[in-house]
């Protein structure tokens, strides 16, 4: 092997082995961060799915407690009655498939049940008798211990205090759709899949319908399983459960039950894109470092041709045969030819050492132009190769935008049903309540039977009745303005001098009530000389909204909780204004979706999340400036809102 070959192996080597290095170290790095992200992912989306469930459990336990309160009189001593009253329980019937009872075991053993579920008393189940007891003890809402339904599915019993000792009893299928039925079925990658039990082991819910009401694990066969029950765990954690099988399990526990939602992927199918990548990498070394080896041994041989053909002109120098040694040459090899060059131009006359002279110049400059040719063809492959990534980026974020946009309506839809089906539900349920209480007051009318205490007890409670209908109705149509005020933007406004220091002190005195209950001092800190020309009725609703947020949001009751309002124009005739508080702050993962339609961290407590989106578009789209956020998580969050102005 020649000098150059050794040079290009010994090159090639050395780039292979710091390659192989840097890619191991590299694949290692990113399997450990796409696992921790796998896990991450995985477990907020168990959490989501456990706290949906739960809370479909609390809101059947909540409808059935409020369902028992309308059990009247006239149903406590009379078996039709009390079945006519539970037939026309509607809502109440969707939401307990598995049929509702009235039971009284004391002093007298009596039951009814409605047309789906003809059962007698001693149908029971010994969960649903030891729940009564437990009833009769507390006179709390009580839940059963999961049992066998008659198809042999997970059922679950709710049991509510009526008048005249008399207990409301709803029977729901653990699997129905409206629960976790859609569970089982899910699928996490190709083969992993979700998974419930009780506390006490056994199986709720899984895929195999064979194991439902078995022992789901025993202890020792899951470590992460067994951690959830014994300890409470809750998150992500590569384990091996009670088939042997390495997975990434995720657990989150429904607190109102105490049950544990798991979920199973298999460990295999998260380290396949890794080993994808390893199988990549390593072809990619390969062909990189046969590649590397034939340009080596290319240029190498391109080095040392100019110093093959000067020991050819030196062999022609014996022979006397001298010629001038025109090759390209560079460094010492360059030196030698150019000395060279010099003992041949003084073995020749003057002329011809000028006539070689300038060969040696049209050479040079036939080289230049060469160059300047294929550096202008190389100037032009990258244009391209530029030209084709920026286009391939451009779709791709075009792609990415277009899926932003589907899931941010697919959790606005989402949400909008979720708002919207409590206070609806409600309102069914007392609508219904009232017509059944109407009706037996029309009976009593009737038969002449009307006493001045049931007049009396029917306008108290269709008093209470209208006044839960009329709340409830008022927070759907609070949220159905939200949203028709987030999707109609109002137009901007002509321009009039606005005082600032006055329009705040009015939104100020507005929520003074929410600010004197949570202890919180709100301090004005805006000029009162302060004038701008602007769109009033915007800026009003943008300072409105931003006071809603620090309030509902920001500070906490009792906590010594401060909000602070200041504004000023900047040198560009920009008015910024700032919104302080010394609350919480935002989460960091939640800082970039804080202006996403629908996001809120308290949903479930009466907030739709529409705040700070209706801020932004009325910044950016109506009033054309910008919000900035200066978030210091744990010490408060600051909203600086820049406008656009003329000074008054």
């Amino acid at each position: 092997m020649g000098l150059a070959g050794r040079a290009a192996l010994i090159t090639a080597l050395a780039f292979l082995l710091a390659f192989l290095t840097a890619g191991l170290i590299a694949l290692n790095f990113f399997e450990r961060q796409y696992v921790e992200q796998t896990a991450q992912h995985q477990y907020k989306l168990l959490r989501a799915l456990a706290d949906g469930l739960d809370s479909e459990l609390q809101t059947s336990r909540a409808v059935l407690a409020a369902a028992a309160v309308q059990v009247n009189a006239a149903v406590l001593h009379d078996q039709a009655s009390a079945e006519r009253f539970l037939d026309s329980r509607t809502f109440l019937r969707r939401r307990f498939e598995l049929g509702l009872l009235l039971v009284r075991q004391e002093p007298t053993p009596w039951m009814a049940s409605d047309t789906s579920s003809r059962t007698q008393l001693q149908d029971l189940s010994p969960a649903e008798i030891d729940m009564l007891a437990r009833l009769r003890a507390t006179g709390q809402a009580q839940l059963s211990r999961v049992f066998a339904g008659k198809q042999g599915e997970p059922v679950l019993s709710m049991a509510a205090a009526a008048a005249g000792g008399i207990a409301l009893v709803g029977r729901l299928s653990i699997l129905s759709a409206e629960n976790a039925g859609d569970l089982r079925h899910h699928k996490i990658g190709d083969s992993g899949y979700l998974f419930m039990t009780s506390a006490e082991r056994l199986m709720l819910m899984h895929p195999d319908s064979q194991r439902l009401l078995r022992t789901a694990a025993e202890p020792g066969q899951n470590k992460g399983y067994d951690l959830a029950i014994e300890q409470g765990f809750e998150g992500s954690m590569e384990t091996t459960n009670s088939t042997g099988l390495r997975s990434l399990s995720s657990f989150a526990r429904l607190p109102s039950v105490g049950w544990v939602l798991a979920a199973n992927y298999p460990k295999s199918e998260v380290e396949a894109p890794y080993w994808r990548s390893v199988t990549a990498v390593s072809t990619l070394t390969a062909v990189t470092v046969i590649s590397l080896l034939a340009l080596l041994l290319l240029l190498l041989n391109r080095l040392f041709a100019p110093l093959r053909q000067l020991r050819a002109h030196l062999s022609q120098v014996g022979a006397g045969h001298a010629q001038q040694f025109a090759g390209n040459a560079s460094g010492e090899i360059a030196e030698i030819a150019q000395a060279y060059n010099e003992m041949i131009a003084r073995l020749d006359s003057s002329e011809q050492a000028r006539q070689e002279q300038q060969a040696l110049v049209v050479s040079l400059n036939e080289q230049l132009e060469a160059r300047v040719v294929q550096r202008t063809l190389e100037l032009q492959h990258a244009n391209d190769e530029l030209s084709a990534s920026l286009s391939h980026i451009q779709t791709m974020q075009g792609d990415l935008h277009k899926a932003e946009k589907q899931a941010s309506l697919g959790r606005m839809l989402s949400s909008i049903s979720h708002e919207l089906n409590t206070p609806m539900g409600n309102a069914l349920c007392t609508a219904e309540a009232l017509r059944a209480r109407t009706r037996d007051l029309r009976l009593a009318v009737s038969d002449g039977k009307l006493s001045r205490s049931q007049l009396n007890d029917f306008l108290q409670f269709s008093s209470q009745s209208s006044e839960l209908v009329e709340r409830n109705l008022a927070r759907a149509a609070n949220l159905l303005d939200n949203y028709k005020q987030l999707s109609e933007l109002p137009m901007q406004h002509p321009q009039r001098a606005v005082e600032l220091r006055r329009l705040t002190e009015e939104l100020l005195h507005s929520h003074q009530a929410a600010s004197t209950k949570l202890q919180v001092q709100v301090l004005n800190d805006i000029p009162a000389d302060l004038s701008v020309a602007m769109d009033a009725s915007s800026l009003m609703l943008i300072v409105d909204k931003l006071l809603m947020n620090a309030l509902d949001h920001g500070v906490t009751e009792g906590s010594a909780a401060q909000i602070r309002l200041s504004a000023c124009l900047d040198d560009k005739q920009v008015l910024v204004l700032e919104v302080q508080d010394n609350g919480a702050g935002i989460a960091t993962a939640d800082l970039g979706r804080v202006f996403d339609p629908m996001f809120t961290t308290k949903l479930a407590q009466g907030h739709s999340g529409l705040g700070l989106t209706l801020v932004h578009r009325l910044v950016t789209e109506v009033l054309g400036g910008e919000v900035r956020l200066h978030n210091r998580p744990g010490l408060g969050l600051r909203v600086e809102i820049r406008l656009p102005v003329q000074q008054r």
